[in-house]
């Protein structure tokens, strides 16, 4: 009997070993998106001439706020924030609560996980926090939540579409899937109302 470890059968074997890996890892990813908790939030493109790279849109998610005196104080005293800065960047738990427009909205970042209600849903993630007067007291802040999303998969005729609606700022969103353990993945977007949700199959 012939080794299998001959070049004849080494890379058929090695072809078939990857491809069985990457068919974990889709159905991996894929189990992981259904079995999470749907939030969306408004999406914002790169530089128009840079949304369109391949078959792919550039998008980043629009979930800023600015929080209340209160948030901001919580916030300041979680993240022991310096007296005098412009921005920084910290890797936190948001928690976010649905809108009656449908969106979701940040309303507290914290260094550990909140125990909160199940109307909310806690994303683990960087956030970008600015100050708006970084003299005034007390301090008000808003909160840019990263989610690690930067783009979305789509064939020429979507992305074309997606691109084009960005650029005359319609209503465009991410919807994210977001599992037990707070992390964020992408799902798909709704675009006026219809939702093109990501499958491999």
């Amino acid at each position: 009997m012939k080794s299998l470890l001959t070049p004849r059968f080494a890379l058929p074997m090695t072809a078939l070993l990857l491809a069985l890996l990457l068919l974990i890892g889709v159905v991996s990813h894929m189990t992981a998106i259904n079995s999470g908790r749907e939030i969306s939030v408004k999406a914002q493109g790169y530089d128009p001439r840079a949304i369109l790279l391949g078959h792919y849109v550039r998008l980043t998610p629009d979930a800023s706020v600015q929080l209340s005196a209160e948030q901001s104080s919580d916030l300041e005293a979680s993240f022991d924030l310096p007296e005098s800065f412009w921005s920084q960047r910290v890797d936190g738990w948001v928690s976010f609560r649905p809108l009656d427009n449908g969106l979701w909205e940040p309303v507290n970042v914290s260094r550990t996980r909140p125990s909160v209600d199940d109307k909310f849903v806690i994303v683990k993630t960087s956030v970008l926090i600015s100050a708006n007067d970084r003299n005034a007291r007390p301090r008000l802040f808003t909160v840019n939540p990263r989610l690690n999303i930067d783009r979305y998969y789509a064939n020429k005729r979507e992305a074309l579409m997606i691109e084009d609606m960005i650029r005359e700022n319609e209503d465009v969103r991410l919807l994210i899937s977001v599992t037990s353990d707070g992390k964020p993945r992408l799902k798909g977007i709704e675009a006026n109302g219809d939702r093109m949700v990501m499958t491999w199959w």
